[in-house]
């Protein structure tokens, strides 16, 4: 069975919702290397959903974006349980698939906008400058996670 883009698209968005589910529920088990499980996950979803059909300089670019997404996601949904207190049941629950489902509606608009670009090397395409804006309003959003990331704890 050969699935299409928007298939393989789909399947990788809820792939990577149960791999922040579960990476984030599963870090005493992976120690300091959890946050490792989506950046991996996320970068093999994007190159998998999109068919491997890069040239050799977009296969190191078009890896930022996702394995930022699975970096700040997890960063992210562990401070958000982490302030929760994790011993709430089904607030925890709430939080995780609320915040997963605003992770994989971005990485589902990340995969569109890549894959509209990764059309646009071949053809011309009229949707370039709308999927140039979508990767900036995603890196925008991310830089600024970053930085509440790395920032936070600083005190800056």
């Amino acid at each position: 069975m050969i699935l299409s883009k928007r298939q393989k698209t789909t399947i990788s968005t809820f792939t990577l919702a149960l791999t922040l589910a579960l990476s984030n529920k599963s870090v005493p088990f992976l120690g300091g290397v959890a946050w490792l499980l989506p950046v991996i996950v996320a970068i093999w979803l994007t190159f998998w959903a999109l068919d491997f059909e890069f040239k050799l300089c977009e296969y190191l670019i078009f890896a930022l974006y996702p394995a930022l997404l699975g970096v700040n996601s997890f960063l992210v949904l562990n401070q958000i349980l982490n302030q929760a207190g994790q011993g709430r049941g089904w607030l925890d629950l709430v939080l995780l698939l609320g915040f997963s489902l605003i992770s994989v509606s971005i990485f589902y608009m990340l995969l569109s906008a890549l894959n509209i670009l990764n059309v646009a090397t071949v053809r011309t395409v009229p949707l370039k400058k709308a999927a140039l804006l979508i990767l900036m309003l995603i890196g925008l959003i991310l830089g600024t996670s970053s930085f509440y990331q790395i920032a936070g704890p600083l005190g800056l």
